[in-house]
């Protein structure tokens, strides 16, 4: 009779169910967020309890900061290897519980205090993320059996921690279309977007609804409004059909701030965050488009600004909004990979050696 294969000869060509290549992909996908969102924390200081899969509140921001290390690094060894360690084993578990656990707590909240018209919107972050960690869970939990073992399809691996990736984003932008309640007290700024055009003498419809839900919101809620982006022609009339829509609506002159330099919305709220008015309170409310919503308040978290992110009131359908949302996905995956980009470029360079000379 012939000895049976080594343990290491039947892995490397046997292969695993293909199930374990979707849990091994969707760990990847998910380490890889978490990563993104620990440089996010080291470069711009922000909350490491608040991250971007749910809220570890009341932890702490070193206990934050742990527990998402510890859970990148336990999904990118379930990733690279599914038979782990048991001590990694139950390390991974105990992670995957307990941000399980958060995410039902942010479910019970949404179902507690929101009304069934904005429940299911709000609830569609949530389950997804939940839904991630159910099929990284599975692939954990199966891991170490003998029936699971063996090679995994690298395509496939790759494959499914990119639509992790695109799911992220997509249930990222479905979430964050909810308009955030009104501030009791008036904020300092209100800040609208410029929509450019066919030609610099048509008003887009779009910016029409922007422009007269942030006059409404002038009123009550604000004392300047900033307009930022530049208007499709080097010609003023862009600007000046934007300026008589608001003196139309009642505006004043002197609460009206062009913005031309900004040409998007992370450099507009660079330039509010450094004007006068907003030096001691920094509570600002932003106007725009449903899909673009998730990414402002991103960028105003990292800029310590109080943001309340308003839908502007938009009856029409547009026809290019699919496209729209797509570009609004790639430009929120820019966003989360930016701080990655920032913490290698700021990385300490290592010291040039020195000859030792006696």
């Amino acid at each position: 009779m012939t000895p049976d294969a080594p343990a290491i000869t039947r892995i490397l060509h046997d292969s695993a169910p293909g199930w374990m290549a979707v849990s091994r992909g969707a760990a990847l996908g998910l380490s890889c967020l978490l990563m993104l969102n620990l440089m996010e924390v080291f470069v711009y200081s922000t909350s490491a309890a608040e991250n971007w899969l749910t809220n570890l509140q009341p932890l702490t921001q070193s206990a934050g900061i742990a527990s998402m290390a510890m859970f990148a690094t336990s999904l990118l060894m379930f990733a690279l290897r599914p038979a782990l360690p048991a001590p990694v084993l139950l390390a991974s578990i105990a992670l995957l519980a307990m941000f399980a656990g958060f995410i039902g707590k942010d479910l019970w909240q949404i179902s507690q205090h929101m009304t069934d018209a904005t429940r299911t919107t709000a609830m569609t972050a949530p389950l997804g993320i939940l839904m991630l960690l159910v099929v990284t869970g599975m692939g954990i939990l199966a891991g170490n059996r003998d029936s699971t073992q063996g090679r995994s399809s690298f395509l496939s691996i790759i494959l499914s921690a990119g639509l992790t990736l695109l799911a992220f984003g997509i249930v990222t932008v479905q979430a964050g279309r909810l308009s955030d309640s009104l501030p009791d007290t008036s904020a300092c700024v209100i800040v609208v977007s410029r929509s450019v055009g066919n030609s610099a003498e048509d008003l887009p419809v779009d910016l029409s609804h922007r422009l007269k839900t942030a006059s409404q919101l002038l009123q009550d809620h604000g004392k300047l409004l900033v307009v930022f982006g530049r208007p499709p022609e080097p010609s003023e009339s862009g600007s000046d059909s934007v300026r008589a829509l608001l003196l139309d609506a009642g505006v004043p002159e002197s609460q009206i701030l062009a913005d031309v330099d900004s040409t998007d919305a992370a450099a507009a709220l660079k330039h509010l965050a450094r004007l006068p008015q907003l030096q001691s309170d920094r509570p600002i409310i932003v106007v725009g488009d449903w899909y673009e919503l998730a990414r402002i308040r991103l960028l105003a978290k990292r800029l310590r600004l109080s943001v309340t992110a308003v839908l502007a009131d938009d009856p029409d359908q547009r026809s290019d909004s699919g496209m729209r949302v797509a570009q609004e996905i790639v430009s929120l995956a820019a966003c989360l990979v930016e701080p990655a980009i920032q913490f290698f470029r700021s990385a300490p360079q290592s010291a040039p050696e020195v000859d030792d000379v006696r």
